[in-house]
């Protein structure tokens, strides 16, 4: 390694860009270069692991602002989360319900007057609630024909636009035309808008109506089991 041969014959001016070094020079000269290449091999390692590293930091951030956010959402749904009154009256006097409970089994066909009660309770909630889902909907209904209207208008308006730029000057017409295509974008988009509030505006209902409903049916069985409860609870379930 590090010799070069060279022919002895022919002029001298044949060897005027060439420069005679000793084999140990280039030998040196070589290793200065494998361990400047070995150097530079481990950090472009460790830049490459500091990068991996980044990237795993940044991938357990994006990890735990979303485990945050889903336990804020669930922090909001518990604390909206109701419970009427008369379940924290039971709660509150459950030794008094316990005997009531006692006293409905000894006596017969009171806890099928309870529970007939509380399903025509139940009919009388849903029903209301389909009554408000119809009424939002028919609203909801009225806004997409007013926003058909609102369409047909800017359309007119555009043929307008377009009829009176013919009669004006290049400049002043691309000028213009600017102007109202960003107007009649500010509008489209306030449409898009007002659509996408709306049928956010009725999914929520919709999501507020099966929670309702939900809840309706999963009310009774809130808390866990007391002793000697187990009958009660499977007949309001029932």
């Amino acid at each position: 390694m590090g010799q070069v041969e060279t022919h002895v014959m022919g002029h001298m001016s044949h060897l005027q860009n060439c420069i005679l070094m000793h084999e140990d020079d280039i030998n040196d000269i070589n290793q200065s270069i494998l361990k400047a290449g070995e150097m530079k091999l481990k950090a472009m390692q460790r830049v490459a692991y500091f990068r991996r590293q980044v990237i795993y930091k940044e991938w357990e951030h994006k990890v735990t602002s979303a485990n945050i956010d889903y336990l804020k959402y669930m922090l909001g749904v518990i604390e909206k989360c109701k419970v009427s009154q008369e379940f924290l009256a039971i709660l509150r006097r459950w030794e008094k319900v316990k005997a009531e409970k006692e006293h409905f089994q000894n006596t017969l066909g009171l806890i099928e007057k309870v529970c007939e009660d509380r399903t025509r309770a139940a009919r009388k909630n849903l029903s209301r609630l389909l009554q408000q889902i119809t009424k939002v909907r028919e609203q909801v209904e009225e806004m997409k024909r007013s926003n058909q209207r609102v369409n047909r208008q800017i359309d007119e308006v555009k043929v307008a636009v377009a009829l009176s730029n013919t009669y004006r000057d290049l400049m002043i017409e691309q000028k213009r035309s600017r102007e109202q295509d960003e107007r009649m974008a500010k509008i489209k988009r306030h449409s898009n808008l007002l659509d996408t509030v709306r049928k956010d505006y009725a999914k929520i209902l919709e999501l507020k109506t099966l929670l309702e409903l939900q809840r309706l049916r999963t009310f009774p069985t809130l808390g866990p089991n007391l002793p000697g409860c187990s009958v009660y609870q499977e007949i309001v379930l029932f």
